[in-house]
Parts: structure tokens; C-alpha cells; sequence
């Protein structure tokens, strides 16, 4: 066992905090397998059982467009019993995914529900949403809502939309690599101090 100097932590600690960090939120009726694109991105594993969730949140450090970042991704609950607590998720989130499964079209009627309390926290729409469809590993016989629905929607809420499944691990890495895009679109650039030069005046000492 190889035993880690305290500077070792501490350089650690250092890259973390200097890190760009993301904070995002995804919410959706129950079942929809929020918990398992959560994991399917953070932990690169897919959990089949159902994980009933109220609050949850997973970090991930992972390079996108070359540049290492940390995504926190909060998994929410969507049972209406927790409605009361959507609006502190929505706060100091930069970014929010908003998943339905393509097999129940209840779960793709009540993301209304969602986009509505968004629009009311955000009335600007400050920061980017994504549509998803989740579980598009199932038979084509059992999906219930077709991509010409999902299309009308996205383009009514104006937002974009992705197809993903997080049992096949598809798209799933797309749809955060879009969100970190669009949250460094919003983002303002840090100013450059640049230094100044001396004058003549600088360097004489007055006696």
C-alpha cells in the first residue's frame, strides 16, 4: 500500500477548487431513469433497479474540449409529493434536464409541470434545458410518444432535444458535453489584469 504525503491532499485539493465546475439539475416523473443517466455519466455504470431518490447529488471530473471540468449533477424525485421542493432545486443551477421515457406518455405530458415552475423561476430563461427521451433501447412496439411529438415540444419550449438510452450508454455523454457548452456561452470571460509597464518617473526615488 502506497501512503500519500499530506501535500499530496493538499495539491489535490488545489486542482479541485481551481477545476471549472458545473452545476446541473435533472428532474422528471417518476421512473424515468433520471437516477440512471446520473449514474450512467458519473459512475460509467448502468443501475437497473429503481432507485427512489429526493435529493441526490453526484460529482464527475471529466475533459471536455480538452479542458478538465467537474460536473455536479443533482438527481431529484419526481413524485408530486416533493413539488414543494422543485423551486430550491431550480435555484443556483446553471443548467436543467428534463427527462421523459419514450414508453409512458404521462411522463412526457408532466414535464408541462416542469418547464412551467422553470420558466416562472427563470422568466429570462437565463440558462439552457434540455429535452430528454430516455429509454430508446426498448422495442419500437413499446415506445408511446413518436420523435415528431418530441420535436413539436422541443420547438414550442424552445429547446433542444436528445434521444438517449442509459442501459446503451447512448448519447448520454452528449447531452452534458452540450450543457457545458452552453453554460461557458453564458458565463462572463474573467478580465485579463494586465500589467503595467514603469515609467522613467517609477524608478527614481524623490531625496
Amino acid at each position: 500500500m502506497v501512503s500519500k504525503e499530506p501535500s499530496d491532499d493538499l495539491m489535490m485539493d488545489s486542482q479541485a477548487k481551481s477545476l471549472p465546475s458545473y452545476k446541473v439539475v435533472i428532474m422528471g416523473a417518476t421512473g424515468v431513469g433520471k437516477s440512471a443517466i446520473t449514474f450512467r455519466y458519473t459512475k460509467k455504470k448502468f443501475v437497473s433497479d429503481y432507485i427512489p431518490t429526493i435529493e441526490d447529488e453526484h460529482k464527475t471530473r471529466t475533459e471536455i474540449d480538452n479542458k478538465l471540468r467537474e460536473i455536479s449533477i443533482l438527481d431529484t424525485a419526481g413524485s408530486e409529493q416533493f413539488i414543494a421542493l422543485r423551486s430550491n432545486w431550480m435555484t443556483k443551477r446553471e443548467a436543467f434536464v428534463l427527462v421523459f421515457s419514450i414508453d409512458s406518455p404521462n411522463s412526457f405530458s408532466d414535464l408541462g409541470n416542469f418547464f412551467d415552475q422553470l420558466v416562472m423561476v427563470y422568466p429570462k430563461r437565463q440558462h439552457p434545458i434540455v429535452l430528454v427521451a430516455n429509454k430508446t433501447d426498448l422495442p419500437s412496439t413499446k415506445r408511446k410518444i413518436t420523435q415528431e411529438e418530441i420535436q413539436q415540444k422541443a420547438e414550442k419550449w424552445k429547446v433542444p432535444y436528445f434521444e438517449v438510452s442509459a442501459k446503451d450508454d447512448k448519447n448520454i455523454n452528449e447531452v452534458f458535453e452540450y450543457i457545458v457548452r452552453e453554460i461557458e456561452k453564458n458565463r462572463k470571460p474573467e478580465p485579463v489584469i494586465v500589467p503595467q509597464k514603469k515609467g522613467f518617473w517609477d524608478y527614481c526615488n524623490l531625496i
